[in-house]
């Protein structure tokens, strides 16, 4: 059995009609994490954050995977629109490193998000391989717009 999590924000559009069902598309591949976009996210939300996350690398003793040690920590998935795996947010790996990132305060006292924390989780569990950017649904949330690619990448 393969169980998703969905995340589509009410002040979110898709304004044309999706020709797959993503959630097949998502399953079929074996993918972990679908997303719309990778965007910068403002210094000041994640200051100290991947600070937090070194620290629960180095205290799980093991190596951190290349996705994470390359990845550019201003970057963020935007998780206005997301498909994933139930299996990687309900993991005991992903609560130790929530409860890690939790214990340093900076959720409440810096206002590290949802998207910033997700990020780290995606590439510190998820193989590159695993995740798809669906860049031909058509998406609108606030002032991004995905418009689209006219023909699928599948």
């Amino acid at each position: 059995m393969f169980a998703v999590w969905s995340r589509l924000d009410d002040d979110s559009f898709l304004y044309r009609p999706i020709t797959y069902d993503p959630f097949v598309f998502v399953r079929d591949r074996r993918l972990l994490y679908g997303y719309i976009q990778i965007r910068d996210e403002a210094p000041a939300l994640i200051r100290g954050l991947w600070d937090a996350a070194d620290e629960y690398v180095r205290g799980s003793g093991g190596d951190a995977p290349e996705f994470y040690t390359t990845w550019k920590r201003t970057k963020i998935y935007y998780t206005n629109f997301e498909i994933s795996a139930m299996s990687v947010w309900t993991s005991q790996k992903y609560a130790c490193l929530a409860d890690h990132i939790d214990r340093r305060g900076g959720i409440y006292y810096r206002r590290w998000g949802d998207a910033p924390i997700k990020t780290i989780g995606v590439t510190l569990f998820i193989p590159r391989n695993q995740t798809h950017h669906f860049a031909d649904i058509a998406y609108k949330h606030n002032i991004y717009t995905n418009t689209g690619r006219t023909k699928p990448l599948h």
